[in-house]
């Protein structure tokens, strides 16, 4: 890759890019003007949405609960791109069980992926990192408050807003910032996974449910996430590090369920 490559404009990695909040995290920083490193580890859909994203998109299969292809997908990065500007650390897994029900097996791959993945990206990343960059990890508002069944999924994502907090303290004097952003119920593919099996009323019940549990009364988009997620990489966000930054639409502020 020649030296012009590596040095023209500002470069994004987002993980979990493929759909949902990582694609349209990855629009949004295109929309801003970066390029985009986009890692997934479904293969087919990340292509696919690779080519929407168009030139300005690198695409990089890639599962982040594997150290080894987390190394080889950012040293593909350093040779694209020889440098990174934002890493948005968004790739998740999510499954509801009850804890004495649940398969050790499932256990492991959601703490794999909700808080190694994130501690394997920004590891791989930070040699990269320029001075003024940023990180961004997508954490949840079940990293504060939870449901039966997510006991792993809300103890990974408390853990990583720890990792947060932890490496804005370490990283700061680098000058790079360090943040999680909260989503509440957002419209994705992962929701609408969760729907799979019930009957039409049965949905319908459930979102009615989701939709009176916030403030706002609706199911928050995936680009309300992603709006976030770029401000905070941006140098309008540039005396915030170490938060936890909700987009919950008052989920946390309404008592009930």
């Amino acid at each position: 890759m020649n030296t012009e490559t590596k040095s023209g404009g500002s470069v994004a990695v987002i993980t979990g890019a493929a759909v949902g909040i990582g694609l349209a995290c990855a629009r949004a920083f295109v929309e801003a003007g970066h390029r985009v490193a986009v890692l997934d580890r479904d293969r087919d859909q990340l292509a696919a949405s690779a080519a929407e994203l168009g030139d300005a998109a690198l695409a990089i299969p890639c599962d982040v609960s594997v150290w080894d292809e987390v190394r080889d997908a950012f040293a593909q990065i350093a040779e694209a791109y020889g440098r990174i500007d934002a890493l948005h650390s968004n790739a998740g897994a999510s499954g509801y069980f009850l804890f004495e029900d649940m398969d050790i097996e499932e256990m492991r791959s959601q703490v794999d992926v909700n808080l190694m993945g994130h501690l394997y990206c920004a590891k791989a990343a930070l040699p990269l990192l320029s001075q003024g960059g940023a990180i961004v990890f997508t954490a949840s508002v079940q990293g504060h408050v939870t449901l039966p069944g997510c006991v792993p999924y809300a103890a990974s994502k408390a853990g990583v807003m720890a990792v947060a907090r932890a490496l804005a303290v370490e990283l700061g004097g680098k000058g790079i910032r360090v943040n999680t952003v909260s989503p509440g119920t957002i419209d994705t593919p992962m929701l609408r996974r969760d729907l799979t099996g019930m009957s039409d009323d049965k949905v319908e019940d459930f979102l009615a449910q989701v939709r009176g549990a916030n403030a706002l009364g609706r199911i928050g988009e995936a680009r309300e996430i992603a709006d976030v997620v770029v401000f905070l990489c941006s140098e309008r966000a540039s005396y915030i590090t170490g938060e936890d930054i909700l987009v919950d639409g008052g989920f946390l502020a309404v008592k009930k369920f």
